[in-house]
C-alpha cells in the first residue's frame, strides 16, 4: 500500500496542501507545472510541434522510471529557431532599457509562482533536501 504524502506548495498568494499517494506524487507536480508526458523542446516564438531530432528521456534516479520526454530539434528546426532569435534580437535591442528590465522582472515574477513545485521535482529526483532544492530555483528566479 502506498504511503500518503502531503505536498505543500506556494502558488502566488495561496498556499496549497495536497495529500497524494507516493506513486502519483510526481504526476501531480508535473501536472501543476503543465509538463506533459512528451514535450516539445523547440521554441522559436511559438513551440514547434513534433520536432524531428529525436527524444530525450528525463529519468527519475530514485526508481529509474521515465518522468517525461523532450522532443529535440533537427537541423531544420535548429536553423528556424536561430533565424527567429536573430530577428527577435533586432527588435529587443531597440527596446529601451527600463522597458526590457520590466519585461525581465515580469518573467521572474511568473517563474516564482512555480518555485515550490520545481523544488519538489528537484528534491524527489535528486534526493536533495527540500531546503537546498528551495534555494536553487528561488535564487535563479531572484537573479532574473
Amino acid at each position: 500500500m502506498d504511503r500518503q504524502k502531503c505536498l505543500s506548495y506556494y502558488n502566488g498568494s495561496v498556499s496549497i496542501n495536497v495529500a497524494v499517494t507516493e506513486t502519483n506524487r510526481v504526476a501531480e507536480i508535473l501536472e501543476s507545472l503543465k509538463v506533459e508526458p512528451i514535450n516539445s523542446g523547440v521554441c522559436g516564438g511559438e513551440w514547434i510541434a513534433a520536432p524531428s531530432g529525436g527524444e530525450l528521456e528525463s529519468i527519475n534516479p530514485a526508481d529509474g522510471s521515465v518522468i517525461a520526454k523532450v522532443q529535440l530539434p533537427g537541423p531544420r528546426e535548429y536553423d528556424q529557431v536561430v533565424s527567429q532569435a536573430r530577428a527577435a534580437f533586432e527588435s529587443w535591442r531597440m527596446t529601451p532599457a527600463p522597458q526590457r528590465g520590466e519585461i525581465v522582472r515580469e518573467i521572474g515574477n511568473e517563474l516564482s509562482t512555480y518555485i515550490a513545485c520545481v523544488c519538489h521535482v528537484i528534491s524527489g529526483g535528486s534526493g536533495m533536501l527540500r531546503c537546498h532544492a528551495w534555494r536553487s530555483p528561488r535564487n535563479l528566479a531572484v537573479r532574473l
